[in-house]
């Protein structure tokens, strides 16, 4: 392959991811709080014709926007993988190209997947900020975080094992070394672990900081039984809850 024709490869493949990310962010608007608003009081309507009762139609709200936001989530996380290799590709033909107009044109790519890249990563931030809203309500978390025991802060829900992993080492960046994963519903929970409530409660406002949804829950009430899968991500444990 030709010098130019590996330039306009990357090319290609950075408008690709830009159109990925583009689309996603246009899906995530499903998200709006107005929008929800009107489709819950149509649901609203709907179910009480059905039957149902105000707690099972907001169970539903919750979980349709929480399947919303992980989906665009994972969509997002799959764009900046892809474009992560794109910026590798495009650094290695500055280093090799032989005219001053392909370094050039590779520097053009790279800084904008440079740019694109700081995109993809918040939009990945705001969808994970947002399905952890709805996943209280899921997991019902106001009751299940009091009493004695040992207590947790769940600060995301993912089904790509790297993408769990990114949130274990934003959690030891910020010093809280006892973290696992709790597989529940077919997605992996990391959880900052603490001896008790005071100190979950202590840690809490550093870590919502970072994810401003990130919720506290007791463990034994959450996750009651919980059996180590001996699956590891990255060197840390899963654990699976009956």
């Amino acid at each position: 392959m030709t010098a130019q024709s590996t330039i306009t490869a990357v090319k290609d493949s950075v408008g690709i991811v830009r159109e990925l990310a583009i689309i996603a962010a246009i899906v995530l608007v499903v998200l709006d709080p107005g929008l929800l608003v009107k489709w819950a009081k149509s649901a609203n309507e709907e179910g009480k014709r059905a039957g149902a009762k105000t707690t099972e139609v907001s169970l539903g709200l919750a979980k349709f926007a929480f399947d919303n936001s992980t989906e665009q989530a994972s969509k997002l996380e799959a764009a900046l993988k892809a474009n992560e290799a794109l910026k590798k590709n495009a650094e290695q033909l500055i280093n090799t190209a032989r005219t001053p107009q392909t370094v050039a044109s590779a520097k053009e790519v790279l800084h904008t997947a440079d740019s694109l890249s700081v995109s993809l990563q918040a939009g990945i931030s705001s969808a994970k900020t947002a399905a952890l809203a709805q996943d209280q309500i899921i997991q019902d978390a106001p009751s299940k975080s009091t009493g004695p025991g040992a207590y947790g802060i769940v600060v995301s829900a993912d089904k790509q094992n790297d993408a769990a992993d990114y949130e274990v080492q934003q959690l030891k960046l910020r010093g809280f070394s006892d973290v696992a994963f709790y597989e529940r519903q077919g997605f992996l929970r990391t959880v900052a672990r603490f001896p008790d409530k005071s100190a979950a409660d202590d840690a809490l406002p550093e870590i919502q900081k970072y994810r401003r949804t990130a919720y506290m829950i007791n463990l034994g009430k959450w996750c009651s039984d919980p059996e180590d899968s001996g699956r590891r991500v990255s060197e840390t444990n899963i654990f699976t809850c009956q």
